[in-house]
């Protein structure tokens, strides 16, 4: 049915965006570690920076790796999810994975 591969493209959108903020912490962590600095740099790579040196400043140690505050299920609406929206609630257009690129 559809309701199940919408749900497995909200999920798959969810995995393949966790995955991608923690290759980005973890490059960050590698650029704060190396005491690297850029000239220039993407908007969600300025994030994970910022969010090393917060870890960083409250716990004096950074993790190797991102930690997941929740995992994604397939049952949650994302989207891929079909709503109808009022003149009022227009949608976005972009899924978490477009907007971090």
């Amino acid at each position: 049915s559809v309701d199940a591969l919408v749900g497995l493209l909200n999920y798959w959108d969810k995995v393949v965006t966790l995955t991608l903020a923690g290759i980005l912490f973890q490059k960050a962590v590698l650029d704060w570690d190396l005491k690297n600095e850029r000239e220039f740099a993407d908007g969600p790579m300025v994030e994970m920076a910022e969010k090393v040196v917060n870890i960083f400043s409250k716990t004096e140690s950074v993790p190797a790796k991102l930690r997941l505050q929740e995992l994604p299920k397939a049952a949650d609406a994302g989207p891929f999810t079909h709503v109808n929206h009022s003149k009022g609630n227009e949608p976005t257009g972009l899924t978490s994975l477009q907007g971090k690129l």
